[in-house]
């Protein structure tokens, strides 16, 4: 008798695994574990076979969108986020706010119309984001944190590429110095003082002719040439690097 009803309980269990609640339930289970593209799949079969009422299905429309968002596949996100209605139809635009975000869209997110707060400071992001400032500031959302990012970016740092590559050309190593970079200032420096002083040397001595004065003369014009391109190069680098860092704030302030 136990045996038999024990059968039975595993034989009910089993097909409530596979009811649309139980995929519904894995599909869950799978996405609280970062399987988003799993959670997806089982998401969008719970759909196929429970045709849900549309409150259920907005909610599991939305749902699978996040789990696409959160994999990566952002195009995939939008198309989904896009179905949603309802009371879920402004949460879903915040969503597929962030897919703009993440894909560097910010065009198409600084161009909208405030909705809720939430979607203000995505807009405010995605302002800051394009550097346009005064149109940012017109959607100020609340909070210290948000004026910060709004002053970094007024004043972020830059370096002039020409200009570091002409102080480079007066002054071998300048343009490095310039950028914050001193110790590869000090090495262009040397190694270009190094280079002239031997081909100075060596035609002082051996006049025109001079093998050593050529030899190193070439290497030093060589050197000199990579030290002005090499400036205007670490100017650019210096640039991104605080574009990047500005940017990876502005983005941490508009997740989930």
């Amino acid at each position: 008798m136990t045996w038999t009803f024990l059968l039975w309980l595993g034989l009910v269990r089993a097909e409530e695994a596979f009811s649309p609640e139980g995929i519904y339930r894995f599909a869950q289970y799978l996405y609280d574990r970062g399987e988003y593209l799993r959670a997806a799949g089982e998401f969008q079969r719970y759909l196929f076979l429970a045709r849900p009422g549309p409150v259920k299905k907005d909610s599991v429309l939305l749902r699978i969108g996040l789990c696409y968002r959160k994999a990566g596949k952002f195009d995939r996100a939008l198309r989904y986020f896009k179905q949603v209605g309802g009371a879920l139809k402004d949460e879903a635009r915040y969503q597929a706010g962030l897919c703009y975000m993440y894909s560097g869209n910010y065009d198409t997110v600084a161009g909208w119309k405030e909705t809720t707060p939430r979607t203000a400071e995505l807009i405010f992001a995605a302002r800051l984001l394009k550097g346009q400032w005064e149109r940012a500031r017109a959607v100020l959302p609340r909070g210290e944190r948000w004026e910060e990012l709004l002053r970094w970016g007024c004043s972020l740092p830059r370096k002039s590429p020409v200009l570091a590559g002409l102080l480079s050309a007066t002054i071998p190593g300048a343009g490095k110095f310039y950028c914050d970079r001193p110790w590869d200032g000090l090495y262009s420096f040397l190694t270009v003082g190094a280079f002239v002083w031997q081909s100075y040397i060596g035609f002082k001595r051996d006049g025109r002719n001079s093998i050593r004065g050529w030899a190193f003369g070439i290497a030093g014009g060589v050197f000199y040439l990579g030290n002005i391109y090499g400036s205007a190069a670490a100017a650019r680098l210096y640039n991104r690097d605080q574009w990047g860092r500005f940017r990876n704030a502005v983005l941490d302030m508009v997740r989930d």
